[in-house]
């Protein structure tokens, strides 16, 4: 247990300092709800969208990481296209939104809420790209009386330490009917936010610029069925990159099963339910972990539930990317 212990404090040590992993939240359902990880998503839909989410990561790893969050957006001036081209009027919208999460790994946690705007434009007549921004207030904490380090020597500050700053992302979306393509850049004031001292030295951990792609393809197979492949790119200046794989097959706008693969890391199996009578949503995912940490963990749960809510009097379908 004490191995497990130390183990689980490097990471928490390496996430909120000046290493180069990922910072950020790890959700497998982006899919699902590809607004958390990029801001342009806001105002896609035509429905307003409200979504909950619960994540608990390596079951069985102790302090292992726990994120929960509330996002939710709603399109401004979005119009029928149909009656946009007969009155010859615009396509272009604005979307707007929001959400707050908290993560907590060990003695550390994180938590933050952002507002979102985004700018919708249509470039012809199916392709529409949208440029959006988070910005709001992130919150790390570390609990430094209950870190144990491999080096019983160090000398680490004690104590509860907090430090608020402000947080700002921008993203694009391309879009059409059967395509997405996304570039956001996340953690663009790149801010010292923790002190250490160990052994007479002084370091300051920092946020780092975190880059993902994200693009996919709607295959319609016949009048029911939908087939998504999409792949999520993730980069982290200036050295930790990584990819996900994912495929979804969807029947109308009903149900859903989907399988992912995230590089040495996890696969994972999501499903996930619609009433298109009141909007109502939930979807799961289970995590099979790959890395070193299986011999620890039995998996990662998560859970969505949403609700689209109609703009115009009735409930509109869903974009069919997620």
């Amino acid at each position: 247990m004490d191995k497990i212990i130390k183990l689980l404090t490097i990471t928490s040590i390496l996430m909120v300092s000046v290493s180069y992993g990922q910072q950020r939240p790890q959700y497998t359902q982006y899919m699902v709800n590809s607004f958390l990880l990029n801001p342009a998503v806001a105002g896609i839909n035509d429905n307003q969208v409200i979504k909950a989410g619960y994540r608990t990561q390596w079951v069985g790893f102790e302090g292992a990481p726990r994120t929960f969050f509330v996002s939710g957006h709603v399109p401004i001036n979005k119009i029928d296209e149909d009656f946009a081209r007969r009155f010859r009027k615009k396509l272009n919208h604005h979307g707007v939104g929001g959400y707050i999460f908290s993560d907590v790994t060990g003695p550390t946690s994180r938590s933050g809420a952002y507002l979102s705007y985004a700018f919708h434009l249509s470039l012809t007549k199916k392709v529409k790209a949208s440029m959006g921004t988070f910005v709001g207030v992130l919150q790390n904490k570390i609990d430094m009386d209950n870190v144990i380090t491999a080096d019983p020597d160090n000398v680490i500050l004690s104590g509860l330490q907090t430090k608020f700053m402000p947080d700002v992302s921008l993203g694009t979306w391309i879009y059409s009917d059967n395509v997405f393509f996304g570039f956001v850049v996340s953690q663009l004031f790149q801010n010292n936010f923790f002190i250490t001292e160990q052994s007479g030295f002084t370091s300051y951990s920092k946020l780092q610029n975190h880059y993902f792609v994200h693009t996919g393809y709607n295959i319609r197979v016949n009048k029911d069925w939908y087939v998504v492949p999409s792949v999520l790119y993730k980069f982290v200046t200036p050295i930790y990159s990584h990819f996900d794989v994912n495929v979804k097959l969807k029947y109308k706008q009903i149900a859903w099963i989907g399988a992912s693969y995230r590089q040495d890391d996890a696969v994972a199996a999501l499903i996930g339910f619609m009433d298109s009578k009141t909007g109502l949503n939930i979807s799961y995912s289970y995590d099979i972990t790959t890395s070193k940490i299986r011999y620890h963990s039995s998996g990662s749960h998560e859970i969505i539930i949403g609700l689209n809510i109609p703009s115009k009097g009735k409930v509109l379908c869903p974009d069919d990317f997620w």
